[in-house]
């Protein structure tokens, strides 16, 4: 069984590090982790990332709705 998480942000560099610390720790191993940024402007997207992290960014803030969307596309297309 493959696992993918799936993190939605918006502005959150300031704690996306705590987040992706805390999906390393778990005892199912995480295989892949997919960020979607809803448009933040506050270098979310930038920030460097362990290998297993792939970064999808919107130019815009689509919302949850949205951000759900890309990420089962992304999950679908890649599963």
């Amino acid at each position: 069984m493959r696992v993918l998480v799936q993190v939605h942000t918006w502005n959150d560099a300031n704690v996306i590090g705590v987040t992706l610390q805390a999906l390393l720790r778990q005892t199912l191993a995480v295989e892949e982790i997919l960020i979607v940024d809803n448009g933040s402007s506050d270098g979310t997207a930038e920030l460097p990332y362990p290998r297993i992290v792939t970064v999808i960014r919107h130019r815009l803030n689509l919302g949850t709705s949205g951000s759900v969307k890309t990420g089962l596309e992304y999950a679908r297309a890649h599963g």
